[in-house]
């Protein structure tokens, strides 16, 4: 198993990111497929947005940052993703 850490940035002031900590995790379940090797999602509001803890099944940690990154492009369609820079897919 292994772990990628990324922070959302906030793209404006939402003034909610504790609620969209909660969204995003359950956009990124929701998007997770077997390939992706999801074990586990911790979101949380931080100081400069949402701070995200990806725990994955992988073989290396390129490998778990190629799994994160294509959860990532295929939640990034959810509204709640509108509102964060994703540092993984470069916007």
């Amino acid at each position: 198993m292994h772990v990628v850490h990324l922070t959302l940035h906030q793209a404006g002031s939402t003034g909610s990111e504790g609620a969209d900590a909660h969204t995003v995790h359950d956009v990124l379940w929701a998007h997770a497929e077997s390939r992706h090797g999801l074990e586990h999602v911790r979101a949380r509001a931080g100081p400069h947005g949402i701070d995200l803890v990806l725990f994955l099944r992988a073989r290396s940690r390129s490998q778990a940052a190629a799994h994160a990154c294509e959860l990532l492009g295929s939640a990034a369609r959810a509204q709640v993703f509108s509102r964060y820079v994703t540092p993984l897919l470069g916007r």
